[in-house]
């Protein structure tokens, strides 16, 4: 687990941009602060359902890291969802 998350790590500092499903959660918080601290602008993804735990966290991550995180919303389980969040991902990140 920490190898995988290492290697994200790497590969999101390189790239300067991703997004992270299940965003809402302690995991999902925890990884996009490494990402930021390499440099990278995230969006942080989960279903709108988890809107009112999502928020917050980017509110907390933007205090610290200004305009480089963004909220989406979308279900993975879902085609249609997916293909509107590559849209917003590109448009927002």
């Amino acid at each position: 687990m920490i190898q995988s998350i290492v290697s994200s790590i790497n590969l999101i500092s390189k790239a300067k941009k991703g997004f992270i499903t299940g965003g809402a959660g302690g995991i999902g918080r925890n990884v996009a602060a490494a990402w930021l601290e390499s440099g990278a602008e995230v969006a942080l993804v989960d279903i709108e359902s988890q809107k009112e735990k999502l928020e917050p966290i980017v509110d907390e991550l933007n205090e610290r890291y200004p305009n480089r995180v963004t909220a989406l919303y979308c279900d993975v389980s879902n085609p249609k969802s997916v293909e509107k969040l590559k849209k917003q991902f590109v448009t927002n990140i």
